[in-house]
């Protein structure tokens, strides 16, 4: 690489802008003002650079427009707060339908986006909902990699859904079906390769339906696995 590709790979490195959202979700009772935050590395010039989406959190749904932070003294539904470093998204009077993922956007070289924040308007369950993990029953386990499934029934809107491996977070592929009472099954895949894990090791689904959890727990042991 001569001296100008270099040059120019620079300007490109230092140009890039990451952004974070620390509120991987966010509960709002319903009527309430909702507050998304999104953190830079770099300073936010705001204008037609910084935006919001919203992803209604179910498959096959686009991803849409929310909010140009340019226009941050209008009058629609969302307003947008930005200064340096730090921005936010204001969703005054929150209803049920508000209920999504949420990114923040910012296009610099090019179009960088936040890791995304759940919201849960109002409570997602219903006097249907339940929560399973499903696991390998076989014994022993297989020396390639373990497909867990976290189902979520009975849901009325969004839920949030995590894996907790021993202490450390995943966030596994989802996917969701509309049922003909009108509530949602979710299910949250995760594949475990089976270099990282060991005996012993506690593997628990978390899933949210409003500001509190639901916990359902699967343990690898030498002489077999439980879920309780």
């Amino acid at each position: 690489m001569n001296l100008l590709n270099l040059l120019l790979f620079s300007e490109v490195i230092v140009a890039h802008t990451v952004l974070y959202q620390p509120q991987d979700i966010v509960y709002a009772a319903v009527n309430t003002t909702t507050v998304i935050n999104c953190v830079s590395d770099k300073i936010l010039e705001g204008g037609t650079r910084l935006n919001w989406y919203r992803k209604s959190g179910r498959t096959g749904a686009a991803t849409s427009w929310v909010k140009l932070c340019l226009y941050d003294n209008n009058t629609d539904k969302y307003a947008c707060k930005y200064d340096k470093y730090k921005a936010k998204l204001e969703i005054p009077n929150t209803q049920t339908n508000d209920s999504g993922v949420y990114f923040c956007t910012y296009f610099a070289s090019s179009r960088e986006y936040g890791n995304g924040t759940t919201l849960i308007a109002g409570d997602s369950s219903t006097s249907r909902s339940s929560v399973h993990l499903m696991a390998p029953a076989q014994l022993p386990l297989p020396n390639t990699s373990v497909l867990l499934a976290c189902v979520v029934r009975g849901a009325r809107h969004t839920v949030h859904v995590t894996w907790n491996i021993s202490g450390t977070h995943h966030m596994g592929r989802m996917t969701s079906t509309e049922e003909s009472d009108g509530t949602w099954t979710f299910l949250n895949l995760i594949s475990l390769p089976r270099n990282t894990w060991g005996h012993e090791e506690h593997v628990t689904c978390e899933v949210w339906f409003n500001s509190s959890s639901v916990r359902v727990h699967w343990e690898i042991s030498e002489r077999g696995n439980n879920a309780s």
